[in-house]
């Protein structure tokens, strides 16, 4: 259990900082050589996490930017023994709402399904 900060924006925005620690499986030719490991535990370290989801509209597209970021700092040693270093993990993606845009509506609100919209199930 860690802390988690979470802003009161429109949609969300969440910033953890969190004890990690990581577990791996290496099978590639530098892990199965002599002297290196295939099996890693690596030392504890810590996860700073930010997460978002944040609505808006440009002109009368309604958007929502959304994603997250890991800053992980080093992890001790690495497959080869070498000294691991601070790791950055970053994904985002800016979601168009279509349901919107087509003017669907289910019970009087914006929430609808894929059968809703007739379009296939995922």
């Amino acid at each position: 259990m860690s802390p988690t900060v979470k802003f009161d924006v429109p949609g969300f925005l969440d910033v953890g900082l969190w004890y990690y620690r990581e577990r791996n499986h290496c099978g590639i030719a530098p892990c199965l050589e002599p002297g290196a490991h295939s099996e890693v535990t690596f030392d504890p370290t810590y996860l700073l996490n930010v997460t978002w989801g944040i609505p808006f509209h440009a002109g009368t597209l309604p958007l929502k930017f959304q994603g997250f970021v890991n800053f992980v700092g080093p992890k001790g040693k690495d497959y080869t023994s070498r000294d691991t270093a601070k790791e950055t993990l970053l994904r985002t993606s800016l979601m168009l709402d279509r349901s919107v845009r087509r003017n669907c509506r289910l019970n009087g609100t914006s929430e609808a399904t894929a059968k809703d919209l007739e379009l296939p199930a995922s």
